[in-house]
Formats: C-alpha cells, sequence, structure tokens
C-alpha cells in the first residue's frame, strides 16, 4: 500500500480557468466571448491580478493572451504545426539548437 501524496489534479473542464496556472510574467487581455474589449488592447497588457478583477467584476468572460515581445522576456510565438513547412522549421532549428550544444 503506497503511502505517496497524490498529485494535485491540474485539470480543468472546459470553460473553467484557474487564474494560479497563468504565469505571472504573461501578458492577457480581458475577453468578453471571444473578443478583446479594451480599447488599445495591443499595446495595454494586463497582470493576472488585473484580469481576475475583470472577472470578479463580470466585465471578462475569457482571457486573450498577447503574444510577442509583451510575454516574458523571449516573446511567445505561436505556430500552425499542421503546416508541413513549418514542421520542417521546427524540426531544423531543434537539431541546429542540439548541434550547438
Amino acid at each position: 500500500m503506497s503511502t505517496a501524496t497524490p498529485e494535485p489534479n491540474n485539470h480543468l473542464k472546459p470553460g473553467e480557468i484557474n487564474f494560479d496556472l497563468i504565469p505571472k510574467d504573461w501578458a492577457l487581455t480581458p475577453l468578453q466571448g471571444k473578443r478583446a474589449y479594451v480599447a488599445g488592447w495591443t499595446t495595454q497588457p494586463y497582470s493576472v491580478e488585473e484580469i481576475k478583477r475583470e472577472f470578479d467584476q463580470g466585465k471578462a468572460t475569457g482571457v486573450g493572451l498577447i503574444t510577442g515581445v509583451w510575454s516574458n522576456e523571449g516573446g511567445l510565438v505561436f505556430l500552425p504545426l499542421l503546416s508541413h513547412l513549418v514542421k520542417k522549421i521546427v524540426r531544423e532549428c531543434y537539431l541546429a539548437s542540439l548541434l550547438q550544444n
């Protein structure tokens, strides 16, 4: 019989948001449905705490992630990995990074 502490269950249900799981250095924008509603949202990122307030006040129904220079030091980039060309580029970059180490 195992006495190990069980791993926490961080699985979310559809539509559920756990603000504690969002990295603090990500740039966010509040959403209503799938749309940003803050004027100039692309240049005015919100913190996790600001997003929580928007939810608490009943203004926001979702969270948008702003990519690029706004999100952490290196910037976040999303790639559509369904493309064969993108898969090839990612594979080549990965292999190049292995050769450098």
